[in-house]
């Protein structure tokens, strides 16, 4: 009996202790957890006194942008102009400049944002004394005023602020023109050297191999040629033309072999050719040739004219003679141009008149 009763003692000490031990755990957590809380509540107050509630940059994206159609500019369909819109660098512009001379003091744009806030333009320019002035535009107010893009780049800018009133993106709007009429070309420095005959009444001025081959008609049924590698240094090397009447100077053309020409008067004239420019001979077999185009490849291409009909023609002549198209030039031809298109094909491009 003895021994059960101090098991039985021992057992409820036992209790005793773990129920003081848990109290005294809870305690120590309860109070921990607290300091915690405290804590989290003190770091989270000092954080959103420099977080705004609501910062959201999407509210500053321009979404579209183009110009509109009612402005005094020359362009037609400027509405349909197509313009990039940089969010990263923050640029909005027309990467395919308007025609040159597009008045662009007085244009209209329109634009779609995503819910901002406020939506200013500036616009840098002078006043009537020549001073410095800038022109606000509050667009979400009046998006209908015309702007004046004639300062160039960085003179009209825009600030988009979001729906938060806090965060906003600053834009350059560029409105690009072309600075010269279409097809011209423009030298700010040009150089030259006159041609070695000054007295000529016709001429002709070729490159092979690396050289310069000028050939000149100084009289009726004189002929000269002019060489040289280095045309800016003025060291021609002269020889004469012999051999040979009614050279058509403006008929020459160089071939692999050197160059192709045409003598006589009449429609139907002799083909000769030269190795070095120098010395001519007819060239046997051809056809009697109206004009020279030029060379493809290595086949010579021509005219000729049967009656009062003009014909293509080649040298070596492959084929049958076909009729030239009425609005085909067949005669004043330049120099061809030869080159490779993507898929391999030869091709030649050359200007000419009917003369």
């Amino acid at each position: 009996m003895a021994k059960a009763k101090n098991v039985s003692n021992f057992a409820a000490l036992i209790a005793i202790n773990v129920k003081y031990f848990s109290m005294k755990v809870s305690k120590i957590l309860f109070s921990l957890l607290s300091v915690f809380f405290i804590l989290f509540i003190s770091c989270n107050d000092a954080e959103d006194e420099d977080v705004p509630l609501y910062s959201s940059y999407s509210n500053t994206m321009v979404k579209s942008f183009y110009l509109s159609d009612d402005t005094t500019s020359i362009v037609d369909n400027l509405s349909k102009r197509f313009f990039t819109i940089d969010l990263v660098s923050g640029n909005i512009y027309n990467a395919d400049s308007l025609p040159y001379g597009t008045d662009i003091s007085h244009l209209v744009a329109n634009m779609e944002f995503s819910s901002p806030s406020k939506v200013e333009i500036y616009i840098k320019g002078k006043d009537d004394s020549g001073n410095d002035k800038t022109t606000t535009i509050n667009y979400l107010e009046s998006p209908s005023d015309s702007i004046d893009f004639s300062g160039g780049r960085g003179s009209v800018t825009m600030t988009v602020v979001a729906a938060d009133g806090t965060t906003q993106r600053d834009y350059v709007i560029d409105v690009r023109v072309h600075q010269v009429k279409a097809d011209s070309l423009i030298w700010e420095n040009l150089s030259g050297s006159g041609l070695p005959a000054s007295d000529a009444v016709a001429q002709k001025t070729l490159m092979k191999d690396g050289s310069v081959y000028c050939f000149t008609e100084n009289e009726p049924g004189e002929y000269s040629l002019f060489k040289t590698a280095t045309p800016g240094q003025g060291n021609w090397q002269k020889g004469t033309i012999s051999g040979i009447s009614d050279l058509d100077i403006n008929s020459i053309i160089v071939s692999p072999e050197g160059f192709f020409a045409l003598v006589g008067t009449s429609d139907s004239k002799t083909l000769v050719s030269s190795s070095d420019g120098v010395n001519w001979s007819p060239v046997a077999g051809s056809s009697a040739f109206y004009s020279l185009i030029g060379m493809y490849e290595s086949t010579l291409l021509g005219i000729v004219k049967d009656g009062s009909a003009y014909k293509y023609a080649s040298y070596p002549q492959q084929g049958e003679l076909t009729a030239v198209p009425a609005d085909f030039p067949v005669s004043g031809f330049s120099n061809t141009v030869s080159y490779k298109s993507d898929w391999g094909t030869s091709q030649i491009v050359f200007v000419g008149g009917r003369l």
